[in-house]
């Protein structure tokens, strides 16, 4: 795959430039400096296309198996990986009858990552205590999977095409993002059969809706399978 053979020589640039900053970067001037940055920012955020792209590959490619697992231990991995944005922005945690599932564990734990990263990267500055909850509502037909912030919301114009490819959740250009976090979260819940649904309103908060459906029957499936309730 081109975003396998990208990987290399982009390695190498970084490789390269991060030399070039550790020789040379207290004796350039303010505009080389300023040229150099944009160089640096550029590759990450190259590669960061990269490995989202990857991601894309690799759950459309790969067989998926359920299995009954704990939400609320799922959650608790992913939160600890934002331990250190946690504590320093003060972030509050609700989590509420985070049961067990049964669903593609993996795939969930993407899910749930892509969702809770665009919650701490949205807050609001300066504004109340940021706040991220993440709650389960269990049907007899869905695992309903709620993750709700009171962060930066997102414009009304960017909603209706926030679930395709290399959409931002926000005009801002300073809040970082390659625009797949969500088509990644979106193709997940669709490999599920499931669907998922936005209730956000700018400067109040956002509301990711996941609906997991429940299956029969345990069974290895691929994406192309239907074998739902």
């Amino acid at each position: 795959m081109v975003a396998h053979d990208l990987q290399s020589p982009l390695r190498q640039i970084r490789a390269y430039l991060d030399l070039y900053l550790y020789h040379y970067m207290s004796s350039i001037n303010d505009k080389t400096k300023e040229w150099v940055n944009f160089i640096d920012n550029a590759s990450k955020r190259m590669q960061n296309h990269i490995k989202a792209l990857l991601t894309i590959t690799k759950i459309d490619n790969m067989k998926h198996q359920h299995e009954v697992f704990s939400l609320d231990e799922l959650v608790d991995k992913v939160l600890s990986i934002y331990t250190d944005e946690i504590i320093k922005y003060d972030i509050s945690i609700v989590k509420n009858n985070c049961s067990e599932i049964k669903a593609v564990k993996v795939l969930t734990e993407i899910l749930l990552q892509n969702l809770i990263e665009n919650a701490i990267k949205f807050k609001k500055e300066g504004a109340s205590q940021p706040e991220i909850k993440i709650s389960l509502d269990v049907t007899d037909s869905f695992w309903k999977i709620l993750v709700a912030d009171n962060g930066l919301g997102i414009e009304e114009d960017l909603q209706v095409v926030i679930f395709e490819k290399f959409q931002k959740l926000t005009n801002n250009n300073s809040n970082s993002g390659n625009g797949l976090g969500l088509f990644i979260s979106k193709r997940i819940v669709e490999i599920h059969n499931g669907f998922i649904n936005l209730d956000s309103r700018p400067n109040e908060g956002s509301i990711f809706e996941i609906n997991l459906p429940k299956i029969k029957k345990d069974h290895c499936f691929s994406s192309k399978d239907k074998e739902y309730v």
